[in-house]
């Protein structure tokens, strides 16, 4: 069986096309300059990864002093009498009336009104949602659907299916040539990744920090698109799937993105989504793919050796590759998620304009 998928994986690799591998591909740099970049990289991005845990944005609050903290000065600026979310009562600026002081609230009551509201009001700040008590009262608004947003999420089992025909032909294509060890390459882990957020629906609470994560490793598909490696796929059709398959990775967060509910990006301020990101991304690279790739002799999303169509391919290249990734995939997401929410909402705005009876009468003419 290990030798079956073996051969699956690496028996056709072929070491003589440029770029695809081989010895001459490992000896492109020296050891010692690949175990003093990996040595650089590696804990750099350990650190990166601790430095922003903290200040990712989170689909539920995380206990922490520092979010306490935050959350009382958020409550303290609203001057309402309420339940903080660490458990303190609020300083009331008049005494409670004697009629309500030894009685409990009922669910209905104005009290549990004004806790949700600036629950709510503290949530919008840290852009975070309010304690489980009132999560689902906060985000009854995201999970209903506008008309339009209902015609959308109807598509979506149609476009997970030709999303997934399209995956599963590249996956056949690998089989066979007996290369499928490139399904290890960051753009099929990009396109497994969004299947799973077009599978798991905008009313699961799961798909927010998928699809933030996504965000950050989708921009490699316009480098893939801008410098494409096409010298190893020789089969008819072959080259074809490539360009829809990363056409696809560049689309589908759009779709999400006008879905709506839980498929939502961070704010454009937070800067700790993208150093996460782009850390768990260098070390998929330098732990995962390098070591993979340097025992298999396989160039895995060009971690050995440079690509034909790199620009910058001299022994430097991943020093370059890494600080310009790092500056640009920010850039590229930050904006794709900016852009995107002001054309889907001139898209919701559009609709609106015609009304239902219109869209009624022009479907029965049709």
């Amino acid at each position: 069986m290990a030798k079956l998928l073996y051969n699956l994986a690496v028996k056709g690799v072929d070491y003589s096309i440029d770029g695809n591998g081989g010895p001459e591909c490992v000896q492109f740099i020296p050891l010692w300059q690949r175990l003093c970049e990996t040595l650089v990289f590696v804990p750099l991005g350990i650190y990166c990864i601790s430095l922003a845990w903290d200040y990712l944005e989170w689909p539920q609050e995380t206990r922490n002093e520092t979010r306490i903290e935050t959350e009382e000065k958020v409550y303290s600026e609203s001057n309402k009498g309420c339940m903080a979310m660490n458990g303190s009562t609020c300083n009331n600026s008049s005494p409670p009336s004697p009629s309500t002081s030894n009685t409990l609230p009922s669910p209905s009551s104005s009290t549990v009104d004004t806790n949700i509201g600036v629950e709510k009001v503290a949530s919008d700040k840290l852009d975070v949602l309010p304690s489980p008590l009132h999560a689902a009262t906060h985000f009854a608004p995201d999970t209903t659907m506008t008309p339009f947003q209902q015609q959308l999420d109807d598509l979506r089992i149609w476009i997970l299916g030709i999303y997934g025909m399209v995956f599963a032909l590249e996956m056949i294509y690998k089989a066979m040539t007996n290369t499928g060890i490139f399904l290890a390459n960051p753009c099929h882990q990009t396109t497994m990744l969004q299947l799973i957020l077009l599978l798991l629906g905008k009313n699961n609470p799961r798909v927010t920090q998928i699809f933030r994560f996504q965000m950050y490793v989708m921009p490699g598909a316009f480098f893939a698109l801008a410098f494409p490696i096409l010298n190893t796929r020789l089969l008819i059709g072959e080259v074809f799937i490539y360009f829809v398959q990363h056409v696809f990775i560049l689309i589908i967060p759009f779709y999400l993105l006008c879905l709506g509910g839980h498929y939502r990006p961070e704010t454009y301020h937070n800067l700790a989504w993208p150093m996460f990101s782009m850390s768990i991304i260098v070390l998929y690279h330098f732990v995962f793919l390098q070591t993979v790739g340097y025992f298999t002799l396989v160039n895995l999303n060009c971690i050995l050796c440079p690509a034909i169509s790199d620009p910058l391919g001299n022994r430097f290249w991943r020093i370059a590759a890494f600080t310009h990734q790092c500056i640009l995939v920010p850039i590229l997401s930050k904006s794709y998620s900016y852009y995107g929410q002001i054309i889907s909402s001139y898209l919701f705005a559009a609709h609106e304009e015609k009304g239902p009876e219109k869209i009624e009468e022009e479907d029965k003419k049709k």
